[in-house]
């Protein structure tokens, strides 16, 4: 009986070990198989990189022979009317899309709205295939350049230049913003504001007001546009015109707009939940 009981406590160790070292060597696996994922993303990042700055080499020699020998260019610039823009400077940051599409973006001096490349691999190699930045009409830049420097603003005008200048920030500068005034940020989104919009369709000079004053408050003092809970996205927006805006959003990561080269043109994690956003 001694020895039965012996034998069937060995048989159960046994089986505990079985089962512990396959877990075991299952768990090795999957960090394996996690690690070399990363390293691939990591990879493929780095190769997006080089052949975004590749491009924008050729593109400031001009050589545009070999933007086309080297497979650099498809879609709208492959086409005979691109005309490149002054692009000297270098890619700061990568967004990968997806395992086929990314965006890579350039650096700026200060005041200057970004440039984002767009690039795609539809067989073994890169391509940039669209270019975008926010789209501001020029009067915009106009007033930023008229209205510097003058101590004769009313404080409407004094106001609006400081969204314009708030608007045409580089993604650096909006970033380090950002960071300044989180907790403001966080407070109006805590408020879940919404907005009555009847009256903008009435009026288009109506001014947005919220249902949360002390959001309305915070707005007019940051210099914003507006702050409001839509749906499952909390959005801050700076301003823009139209279509073409900049501000913030915070969102859960499955409701976070996707990249693309027609409407969210660029979303930058902030972290907790916050992106940097750009549309056109």
């Amino acid at each position: 009986m001694v020895d039965e009981r012996n034998n069937g406590l060995k048989t159960i160790v046994a089986l505990i070990l079985l089962l512990a070292f396959i877990g075991i060597s299952t768990n090795s696996v999957n960090g394996q198989a996690n690690v070399h994922a990363h390293s691939d993303v990591n990879t493929e990042r780095q190769i997006v990189t080089d052949r975004a700055e590749r491009f924008l080499s050729l593109v400031i020699s001009g050589d545009n022979e070999s933007l086309a020998d080297e497979g650099l260019v498809s879609g709208e610039l492959a086409e005979p009317a691109f005309q490149a823009r002054e692009l000297r400077s270098e890619i700061d940051k990568v967004i990968m899309i997806s395992t086929s599409k990314a965006v890579a973006r350039r650096t700026v001096p200060s005041g200057v709205s970004n440039d984002y490349f767009y690039l795609q691999k539809p067989k073994d190699q890169w391509q940039v295939y669209a270019i975008r930045s926010l789209a501001l009409p020029g009067f915009i830049w106009e007033m930023k350049r008229e209205m510097a420097g003058r101590s004769d603003l009313t404080p409407d005008l004094e106001a609006t230049y400081q969204n314009i200048l708030l608007t045409t920030l580089s993604d650096s500068e909006l970033r380090s913003w950002f960071y300044d005034h989180k907790a403001e940020l966080e407070e109006m989104r805590l408020l879940k504001p919404v907005y009555d919009r009847s009256m903008k369709e009435l009026d288009v000079n109506a001014v947005f007001k919220s249902d949360q004053p002390r959001v309305n408050e915070l707005v007019e003092k940051l210099h914003l546009n507006y702050a409001e809970q839509k749906d499952d996205m909390f959005v801050v927006s700076i301003g823009g015109i139209l279509d073409n805006s900049v501000g913030f959003l915070h969102a859960a990561p499955e409701h976070v707009p996707e990249i693309s080269t027609f409407h969210y043109i660029w979303i930058e994690p902030l972290g907790d939940g916050w992106y940097l956003y750009k549309t056109t």
